[in-house]
C-alpha cells in the first residue's frame, strides 16, 4: 500500500481569540479525467465533521475549530488522499482534491485461498487490537466485517486490507465511526496503525440513555491519551492527576527505578502558535492517579464482624502508560492530537483502549 503524503497547507493567523471556528470548501476531482466526483466523503480526520461531494464535486464543511487538521476525500474506486491544514484565520479556506483512481491489489484468489476457519481467527484477532480490550470495546459491532482481507504469518503477524470504509457501531458511548483503514500491521507485539475516522451520534432511545452516554463519555475521556496531551499544553498535567517520570526501560513489563516526576517543561517545547514538541530521552511512564485499576493480585484482610474470616480484597493501582518515541520528537497541536501517529509507540493502559475508546476531537469532557 503507498504511504500517505499529506500536503502541509497554511492559512494565515490573524487572531486566535476572535471568531474560532472556518468554513472550508471545495471541489472533488478524477486526478486522470478531471470529471468531478460524486458522493466522496470529505471530512475533518477524527471528528464529527463530513459532508458529501454534490454532482459538481462541490463539498462544503461549516464550522471547522481553529487548530491543525487532517482533511481527507475518500471515495470507493478511489485511493484515499489527505492533506494537513493549518487554521488559524475566520476566512473561508477553498481545497481541492484530486483523486487517483484505485489500483485492485487484492487478488481474488488470496481471498479465496484463505479458508474460513483462518479468517475467521484473525477477524477475532484484528478485533481484539483494532477495538481494544476495554468494556467499551464488549458493545462496539463491526457492521461489515466482510470487507476486510488478512495477511498473517506463523510467527503471529498479521495485515488488515480494506477495499471501503469499515463501520462500527459503539452502543457503550453512543457514536457510529466510519474508519477509512491505511495502516494496519501487527509484528507479534507492536501495532503500526493509520487510520482516518469521522464520528456520528447515535439516536438516543430515551433520555435515560442519552444521559448514560453522556456520563459514560466523560469516563472514557478522563485518563486517556488524548486528556494527557490537553493537559500538557494547557499546563502542568499534576493538576489533572498525571504524573510523568523518565524511565529506563521500554517494557511496561520492566519499568523499575524512576526519576523523579518531570515537569512539563522537562518535555514541552512551543513551535508556533498551533503546535508543541514533546521530547524525552528513552521513554516516558504516565501515571493518573483518579483512576485506579485491577492489578490482577488479592490481599487478604481480618474481617471481625465475619466472625475473624480472612477475605480477600482486590489490589488496585493508577493507571500506567509508556510511550516510546520512534523519531527525534513528536509534535502535537493544540486540540491534543498527534501530527504522526507513526513517531510513537504506547504500551501499558492506552495500549489496550484501541478504537472503542475514541472520541471526536471537539469533546473536551469537563477539562478547563
Amino acid at each position: 500500500m503507498k504511504s500517505i503524503s499529506p500536503i502541509l497547507l497554511l492559512v494565515f493567523a490573524v487572531s486566535l481569540y476572535g471568531q474560532n471556528t472556518v468554513v472550508v470548501r471545495g471541489r472533488v476531482l478524477d486526478d486522470s479525467t478531471k470529471a468531478p466526483v460524486l458522493n466522496a466523503n470529505v471530512f475533518i480526520a477524527n471528528s464529527m465533521m463530513g459532508t458529501s461531494s454534490d454532482t459538481s464535486g462541490r463539498y462544503e464543511l461549516k464550522g471547522v475549530l481553529f487548530g491543525s487538521h487532517e482533511l481527507v476525500a475518500s471515495c470507493l474506486g478511489y485511493q484515499m488522499s489527505v492533506k494537513r491544514i493549518q487554521l488559524f484565520s475566520a476566512e473561508e479556506v477553498n481545497i481541492d482534491f484530486m483523486l487517483k483512481p484505485k489500483s485492485v491489489d487484492l487478488a481474488p484468489v488470496e481471498v479465496v485461498a484463505m479458508r474460513p476457519e483462518e479468517w475467521k481467527e484473525n477477524l477475532k484477532k484484528f478485533t481484539k487490537l483494532f477495538l481494544g480490550t476495554t468494556r467499551e470495546a464488549e458493545q462496539c459491532v463491526l457492521n461489515n466485517p466482510e470487507s476486510l482481507v488478512f495477511f498473517s504469518d506463523p510467527s503471529g503477524g498479521l495485515e488488515a486490507k480494506s477495499n471501503s470504509e469499515l463501520i462500527v457501531d459503539n452502543g457503550f458511548l453512543g457514536y457510529r465511526l466510519y474508519v477509512n483503514l491505511g495502516i494496519f500491521k501487527f509484528d507479534g507485539r507492536w501495532l503500526t496503525s493509520v487510520w482516518k475516522v469521522r464520528f456520528e451520534e447515535l439516536l438516543p432511545g430515551d433520555d435515560e440513555q442519552k444521559s448514560d452516554w453522556q456520563e459514560r463519555r466523560k469516563k472514557a475521556y478522563k485518563g486517556s491519551l488524548r486528556h494527557f496531551l490537553r493537559a500538557l499544553i494547557n499546563g502542568e498535567p499534576s493538576e489533572e492527576g498525571f504524573q510523568m517520570l523518565y524511565s529506563e526501560s521500554a517494557n511496561i513489563e520492566k519499568l523499575g527505578y524512576y526519576n523523579p516526576s518531570l515537569k512539563r517543561k522537562h518535555v514541552l517545547t512551543q513551535v508556533s502558535p498551533n503546535v508543541w514538541r514533546i521530547q524525552f530521552r528513552n521513554s516516558l511512564a504516565v501515571t493518573y492517579d483518579r483512576l485506579t485499576l485491577s492489578s490482577g493480585f488479592s490481599q487478604p484482610t481480618y474481617d471481625s464482624r465475619a466472625g475473624g474470616m480472612m477475605r480477600m480484597n482486590p489490589v488496585y493501582r493508577p493507571q500506567v502508560s509508556l510511550l516510546s518515541l520512534q523519531k527525534e520528537s513528536l509534535l502535537v497541536d493544540l486540540n491534543g492530537q498527534l501530527l504522526d501517529n507513526l513517531a510513537l509507540k504506547i504500551s501499558g493502559d492506552w495500549a489496550k483502549e484501541g478504537l472503542a475508546k475514541s472520541l471526536p476531537v471537539e469533546y473536551r469532557g469537563e477539562e478547563k
